[in-house]
Order: structure tokens, then C-alpha cells, then sequence
């Protein structure tokens, strides 16, 4: 009689183990499926923000089209930067993999990745800059109020 009830009790803990396994993966999977994915893609990205900042300035129509207009033109323009600066990663990496590597070599295309960024920053600047030009003074206060938002969001430590 005793070995029958340990036989029960680990045949009920397995069930119990069992269905808790089934539960465990369903949720993760649930959570894998249902999570939105993240925006790599840097033109879906600058959508997403532009979209955003048209809500959130209640622009004009008039507006809306010259902030599009103005939102391709810088992404056209960065495009082209942004392939620069991958481009020169890799290079310098494979630098970095190779069995001599050439620190000379290497710094340069550092100093040059940095020259690129840093061109890419005041292109970012100017377009926000051209952005501002077309808002009227109560969209000019909540667009500076939006920027300072996202600068608090960024110094916060992950």
C-alpha cells in the first residue's frame, strides 16, 4: 500500500510538473509572438518620430507636408553617411581580425568614422533647426519641451 501512494504522489507531481512546463512555454511564447519589434530600420524610425512630433505639435496641413517634405530630404541626405560610417566599421574591424593588425591604419578610419558622426550630428541638428523654422510660437514651446524630454529619457542610466 505505501509504494502505491509514492507511486500516486510522483504521478500527480509529474502531472503537476508537466502542465506548469506547458503553461512556462506557452507564456514565453506568447510574450516572443505578441512583443512589438524593434525599430531598426533608420527610415521606419524617423517615420515613427515624425509622425509623433505631427500629433504632438498639431501641425497644419500645410505643415504636416513641409515636415515630410523636409523629413525625406534629411533622410535622403544622411542616408549615404550613415552607409559611410557602417562601411568604415567593418573595414576597421576586419582591420582588427586580421592576423597584423595596422593600428595606424585602424586609428584613421577611427578618425574618420568620427568625422562622419559628427557630420551626421549637424545635419541632424540643422534639419531639426528647419523643422522649428515652420512652427508657430506655441508649437515652438512644445517642441522644445518634447526635445528636453527626450534629453532627460537619454542621461538616465539604462
Amino acid at each position: 500500500m505505501d509504494s502505491i501512494r509514492k507511486n500516486e504522489i510522483k504521478r500527480w507531481f509529474i502531472y503537476i510538473l508537466t502542465v506548469f512546463n506547458i503553461v512556462a512555454i506557452s507564456t514565453m511564447l506568447f510574450i516572443h509572438f505578441t512583443k512589438p519589434k524593434p525599430l531598426h530600420n533608420p527610415h521606419e524610425r524617423h517615420k515613427r518620430v515624425m509622425n509623433f512630433l505631427i500629433d504632438e505639435l498639431q501641425l497644419n496641413p500645410e505643415q504636416t507636408t513641409r515636415f515630410k517634405h523636409l523629413r525625406n530630404e534629411h533622410f535622403e541626405y544622411t542616408k549615404g553617411i550613415r552607409k559611410n560610417i557602417r562601411h568604415s566599421k567593418k573595414r576597421m574591424f576586419e582591420e582588427v581580425a586580421s592576423d597584423k593588425p595596422n593600428t595606424t591604419y585602424i586609428d584613421s578610419v577611427a578618425l574618420h568614422i568620427g568625422v562622419l558622426q559628427s557630420q551626421l550630428e549637424q545635419r541632424t541638428a540643422h534639419h531639426f533647426l528647419s523643422l522649428k523654422s515652420l512652427l508657430n510660437s506655441d508649437q515652438s514651446t512644445q517642441f522644445d519641451r518634447i526635445f528636453k524630454k527626450i534629453q532627460r529619457r537619454e542621461r538616465k542610466p539604462k
